[in-house]
């Protein structure tokens, strides 16, 4: 018998009120589905950019590379 809806669900959450009502939703619907749930975690930008030292920097980088090439430069 093949199942009916998807194997997995993937929901990211933030700690928002938003994102854990859709993290509760999705629980109920991998339940109703019998399917596995994955939740991701996260985290702003700035939030991890301070455990590493200059983080900043690099992150302030990373972000211009990856604007460039989303403009073709």
């Amino acid at each position: 018998m093949v199942p009916d809806g998807p194997n997995t669900i993937v929901v990211g959450v933030d700690g928002s009120t938003t994102s854990m009502r859709a993290g509760a939703y999705a629980a109920g619907l991998a339940r109703r589905q019998r399917s596995r749930l994955v939740v991701v975690h996260v985290l702003t930008i700035g939030g991890l950019a301070s455990l590493v030292p200059a983080g900043m920097a690099a992150v302030r980088q990373a972000s211009q590379e990856i604007a460039e090439t989303c403009a073709g430069r």
